[in-house]
């Protein structure tokens, strides 16, 4: 394959403007404000906070954590939904050097607390919700935290002027807005971007107990920074993403989060995703970006209202987080007439790796080409420093400059995934075509191993998909006397539709081979998620071991 062959399809100027002089986020978020001062930044509910606001908030919030003792290097954990608290928590942290530690506010108090000590954090933010004071109130005890800064979900705390009863807190529980109450300026702090952390990124979840990437605040910079070049329509200070991912992952922390704010965009903020909501937000506040999950594409594919959303006037339509079925793909644009564009990374790379570009080039499976910076391999996993040739399956490798520092306290794991010559192994198995277009195959642990065969559930799961009547389908592997593992295929339907396993058969025996056959089939009426929306294969795959016994 000719070196770099997707260059050419980069939007025009992308190289040329692509640069890697190191940066923090909060450089991006202070020139927003600068520029664009009244310009909505977040709404909620029905508050609404304009950049000089919430810039106003975040050096107070500041300033107040460095009145707290907190200072450069100090971890400090955010509990809550998508929430002003937790944008204006996590740049007041990065504005002082101390590093962001977001978690999942949906696991259980053992986990939480698991990540508070793998993490070190000192301090944990979190919201007035009963289920999570008590998880914070446990760790206080424990002495998992030093104390505990308690964000109001109606955020009376942050309105402008509002005069707020304090509420009654627990002994070293306070109040953001007592933490507000600094209105001082904090005091500088010098930030080197290459070595200094931004953010632990819990990873791994939905394969095992996660682990924590360093993330340093030039990998943000220059994802983001990368992200807007592959975006090329993004119009500065006139845009409006729609934030229905969790803020604490990834994907929402630089694609809606970092990235909104560095185009001085309105961030439309969802605590919870509920699709009638967002078809109304979407219309109310004339959404004009969008990137979710693919079930979250699904769930508008579903609702007989999202037709009345302006889905041309969209500016970016992104999918990541998973797989894109192709069939949801063409029927999104058969019915909105809008391409949803794929792309792909994962938390050890700030998240993006790659992206579909403008022009429309690849098979509908494709997850796009390396971003601006990036350079990408298909190596043999059982010896990653073979490259293999254009077309052949095997491990996508990545390098760049948004790539993790490394596993948080863990040396031999980043050992395990870091090539002899710089490359991260990803997990994921894709092939790579002679343009630079990459597909993914599967990831490498979910391959199953039917009589020495190499199945994959995604090519399962799309095949599947093509089924009218299908809504989601998840392919796990589960044992099997004879085979040592087959697939088991759950599945949900379309709003009225129905299908029996005989008729699905059936339908798949031309689109799959008979080893690639799914030996049972589950009908459901939702399959499990994850967090971030995802549907959770190792949520089945825990089901599969205990009826198992």
């Amino acid at each position: 394959m000719e070196q770099n062959a997707w260059n050419r399809f980069y939007p025009a100027g992308a190289l040329a403007s692509y640069r890697e002089e190191p940066g923090s986020p909060v450089t991006l978020f202070t020139r927003s404000a600068s520029r664009y001062p009244e310009r909505n930044c977040l709404s909620f509910g029905s508050l609404t906070l304009s950049y000089s606001q919430t810039m106003d908030l975040v050096q107070r919030a500041a300033a107040g954590l460095q009145a707290h003792g907190l200072c450069k290097g100090d971890r400090i954990a955010m509990l809550l939904p998508n929430h002003p608290g937790f944008v204006i928590g996590y740049y007041a942290a990065l504005q002082i050097g101390a590093v962001a530690v977001a978690i999942n506010p949906l696991y259980p108090t053992l986990m939480i607390a698991t990540q508070l000590r793998n993490s070190g954090a000192r301090v944990l933010v979190v919201a007035d919700l009963p289920g999570l004071l008590d998880t914070a109130s446990a760790c206080l005890e424990q002495g998992v935290v030093e104390s505990v800064i308690v964000v109001r979900m109606d955020a009376s705390d942050l309105l402008p002027g509002a005069d707020t009863p304090a509420p009654a807190l627990a002994p070293r529980m306070v109040s953001l807005a007592s933490v507000l109450a600094d209105a001082g300026h904090p005091q500088a702090v010098a930030i080197d971007p290459l070595e200094d952390l931004a953010a632990l990124q819990a990873t791994g979840g939905t394969t095992g107990t996660p682990k924590f990437a360093m993330l340093t605040h030039n990998n943000f910079w220059i994802n983001t920074q990368q992200a807007r070049l592959m975006m090329s329509g993004l119009r500065e200070g006139r845009e409006v993403f729609l934030v229905p991912l969790p803020l604490f992952h990834i994907t929402g922390t630089t694609l809606l989060m970092h990235l909104g704010l560095a185009v001085a965009a309105e961030l439309v903020l969802m605590p919870k995703f509920d699709i009638g909501a967002a078809i109304t937000l979407c219309i109310e506040r004339g959404v004009t970006n969008l990137a979710a999950v693919p079930t979250i594409y699904t769930a508008f594919l579903d609702h007989p209202d999202a037709d009345k959303v302006n889905w041309r006037g969209m500016t970016q339509v992104m999918a990541g987080g998973g797989p894109l079925p192709p069939e949801t793909g063409v029927r999104f644009m058969e019915r909105f007439g809008v391409r949803i564009r794929q792309g792909y990374g994962l938390s050890e790379c700030s998240p993006g790796l790659t992206m579909v570009p403008d022009c429309a080039e690849g098979s509908t499976n494709s997850i796009g080409i390396p971003i601006p910076g990036t350079q990408i391999q298909i190596r043999d996993p059982a010896d990653p420093a073979l490259v293999l040739p254009a077309g052949e399956a095997g491990e996508i490798c990545a390098a760049g400059p948004q790539v993790m520092k490394g596993y948080w306290n863990r040396p031999e794991e980043t050992q395990a995934v870091m090539t002899a010559d710089g490359f991260l192994r990803t997990g994921d198995i894709g092939k790579m075509d002679a343009n630079g277009f990459i597909e993914i195959v599967d990831r490498l642990k979910d391959v199953i191993i039917a009589s020495g065969y190499k199945l994959f559930p995604t090519a399962i799961e799309a095949a599947v998909c093509e089924h009218p009547a299908v809504s989601e389908v998840a392919v796990i592997g589960i044992p099997d006397p004879y085979r040592g593992e087959t697939a088991k295929a759950f599945y949900s339907l379309r709003p009225g539709a129905t299908l029996d396993v005989d008729e699905l058969r059936i339908f798949l025996t031309s689109r799959l081979s008979p080893m690639e056959m799914p030996k049972l089939f589950e009908m459901r009426e939702v399959l499990p998620k994850t967090a971030a929306g995802k549907i959770s294969r190792l949520a089945l795959r825990e089901e599969e071991r205990e009826r198992a016994g």
